[in-house]
């Protein structure tokens, strides 16, 4: 799993208790998208890659410039006038070689946010403004993505997961963008920069234990600090009953990108494949999820690998998708329409959910 070079890069990690080859494997294997290369993300990501991601994104499409570099630590002199993304690309490639990392040198929008973010395990939002959190946020809930959350105010961080084993989400926190109108941001009220180096290691930590299973996540909680008093508290967050499918409606976040492109794509229940003959499950989940679809008639292949392992789907079998929620299955069968011309192409309607997992034992 590790070459000599890994070995010798993690080993103090792999020798701490409760850590070792296991949690190591668990962080190479992994894919993280970091939103936002400044003050927060510039700590976040360089002990994210130092402590081994195997696959980090970093999506941001600002510029450096000179007064970022008191707080920003990725970037020097040099850095100004360069793109964040891909100048914090090549500066953590040279703190970890062993870590794939991409840039992607433009915004999060409402145009490109799922395809970009539906590649990664864990989202980690270290964006300074609340356009982008909710929409971070709103595209977290409609593929089923985590996200860990981090913010700055004059003197004060918070911290949070969201979005996680069905816990709340941000919009149970802040309902309505409007709730945060008067809330200014860094550019306009100030920042001491070693506060956000400390709220962005904070959010690295809980990436790893999400990521490893150590510890205790700040799920349901925000862990508020003060760095003028040293006081911290954590604060409990209810999920509440939000009616997040009209909402999504709402945003327009539900592109045709990751809808069913035309009338092959049917949305298909468990009750209704009796009536589907010679198909196969074609499984899109990471290989980590769980639970596992043991039949002989289900073939496992990851999403972002489809398309490289097109040769492994049956030629003269129908094809029902499946994956936790529905929503990377029918990214999958876009997929296999455009690449295959395929018809006949069925998404299993919300996905693997547990009403699903119970008619499953019994078959």
């Amino acid at each position: 799993m590790f070459t000599k070079e890994e070995k010798t890069y993690y080993k103090r990690q792999l020798a701490l208790h409760q850590f070792g080859v296991e949690s190591q494997g668990k962080l190479k294997s992994s894919r993280v998208l970091v939103v936002g290369a400044g003050g927060l993300a510039s700590s976040a990501l360089q002990y994210l890659v130092g402590a081994g991601i195997g696959h980090i994104g970093i999506a941001d499409g600002d510029s450096i410039e000179l007064h970022n570099l008191h707080r920003q630590t990725l970037y020097d002199i040099h850095s100004v006038g360069k793109k964040k993304a891909e100048v914090a690309k090549e500066k953590l490639q040279l703190l970890n070689p062993h870590c794939t990392i991409k840039a992607y040198s433009s915004f999060l929008s409402h145009d490109n946010i799922l395809d970009i973010i539906t590649d990664y395990d864990v989202i980690v939002d270290c964006t300074d403004n609340f356009t982008a959190r909710y929409l971070i946020n709103d595209a977290c809930i409609l593929l089923d993505k985590p996200f860990v959350y981090g913010a700055i105010y004059r003197y004060e961080g918070q911290v949070s997961v969201f979005n996680y084993q069905n816990g709340p989400t941000y919009r149970c926190l802040f309902p309505e963008k409007e709730e945060n109108k008067n809330i200014l941001n860094c550019n306009e009220d100030g920042v001491l920069g070693i506060l956000p180096g400390i709220i962005g290691i904070y959010q690295a930590m809980e990436t790893i234990k999400m990521i490893t299973g150590i510890g205790s996540l700040l799920n349901g909680q925000i862990l508020l600090i003060n760095i003028l008093n040293n006081q911290s508290q954590r604060i409990t967050i209810q999920r509440k009953n939000i009616p997040y499918k009209e909402l999504l409606e709402k945003s327009g976040l539900r592109s045709e990108s990751i809808a069913c492109s035309n009338f092959s794509c049917q949305q298909i229940s468990w009750n209704e494949l009796e009536n589907i003959k010679d198909f196969i499950f074609l499984d899109v989940r990471n290989h980590d999820e769980q639970p596992k679809l043991s039949l002989e008639k289900v073939v496992e292949i990851p999403l972002l690998e489809l398309e490289d392992k097109l040769d492994q789907i049956p030629s003269n079998r129908n094809i029902v998708c499946v994956c936790k929620s529905g929503i990377r299955s029918e990214r999958a069968i876009s997929i296999l329409e455009k690449k295959l011309n395929r018809e006949q192409l069925f998404n299993l309607q919300n996905g693997i959910t547990n009403e699903f997992l119970e008619l499953w034992k019994r078959h």
